[in-house]
């Protein structure tokens, strides 16, 4: 084997090591971007989680204190009273 085909052999490897670099790389940056999609989706799920407590269930308890029907309210009896028979 002379000193041509030798050169050439190393060029082979050289650019098949060139090749499965850039095939590296373009995996590294994949999981990269999947895993920086993966911390938006969390972020953005918290942040939803978030306005749902924040407003959805002050809104929830509200409403269920002003729904309580008339029908279920004693009228003979106050906010105010304590005990059964006891007038402020």
């Amino acid at each position: 084997m002379g000193l041509v085909e030798k050169a050439e052999t190393v060029a082979r490897m050289l650019r098949r090591l060139g090749r499965a670099i850039a095939a590296e790389l373009t995996a590294i940056e994949s999981q990269e971007r999947r895993a920086d999609e993966d911390r938006r989706l969390r972020w953005t799920a918290a942040m939803a989680i978030g306005f749902v407590s924040t407003v959805a269930v002050p809104l929830g308890l509200i409403r269920a204190f002003l729904g309580v029907n008339a029908r279920e309210v004693d009228p003979g009896r106050s906010v105010r009273t304590t005990a059964p028979g006891h007038t402020p």
